[in-house]
C-alpha cells in the first residue's frame, strides 16, 4: 500500500496519526486505496482539501479536524455489512468479538468479501489495511487539490 503516515501533535487534540494514499494514474487522488471507492468503507473516508493537511503541519489543526469528524477508533459502528474476518471458518482463534471491526481486531484480519461484484483482491486488501489502520486511531483521508 502506497499511502504517506504521519502524526501532528496538537494540544487540545493530542496526537493525530494520518494516513493518505500516494496519488496514482489507476487511482487519483485514491491512489491504492480506490477499490474502496464507492463503498460502505470508502464512505467513511473523508476527501480534505490539501491546504487543511499543510496547516495541520504547521500546528493549525482545528479546521482538519472539524473535516474529519467522529474518530477512527469508530468509525466500525457506522458499517451496516457483516465485517466478520474472511478466515473465520480455517482459523482455529477466531473470536466473533474480536474478529470483525472492533478496538482489539487483530493483525492478522482479513475483510470478507461482500458481494459478488466486489469479489476482488484489491478489495479485501484495501479494506483490510484501512480496518487495521483505523483499530489504531489513524485518521484515513484523501488530499484533495
Amino acid at each position: 500500500m502506497k499511502v504517506r503516515e504521519f502524526s501532528v501533535n496538537d494540544p487540545h487534540w493530542g496526537r493525530i496519526k494520518l494516513v493518505i494514499p500516494k496519488h496514482t494514474e489507476e487511482g487519483g487522488s485514491w491512489g491504492d486505496l480506490h477499490p474502496l471507492k464507492e463503498t460502505e468503507i470508502g464512505a467513511q473516508i473523508k476527501e480534505v482539501d490539501h491546504l487543511l493537511i499543510e496547516q495541520a503541519h504547521f500546528g493549525f489543526t482545528e479546521p482538519l479536524m472539524s473535516a474529519l469528524g467522529r474518530p477512527p477508533n469508530v468509525m466500525g459502528k457506522v458499517l451496516k455489512g457483516d465485517y466478520l474476518c474472511s478466515q473465520q471458518k480455517s482459523c482455529i482463534m477466531f473470536d466473533a468479538k474480536l474478529c470483525g471491526v472492533s478496538k482489539k481486531t487483530p493483525d492478522c484480519y482479513e475483510a470478507p468479501f461482500l458481494s459478488a461484484t466486489l469479489k476482488s483482491f484489491d478489495y479485501v486488501k484495501c479494506a483490510s489495511f484501512v480496518i487495521l489502520k483505523w483499530r489504531e486511531n489513524a485518521y484515513i483521508l484523501i488530499s484533495r487539490d
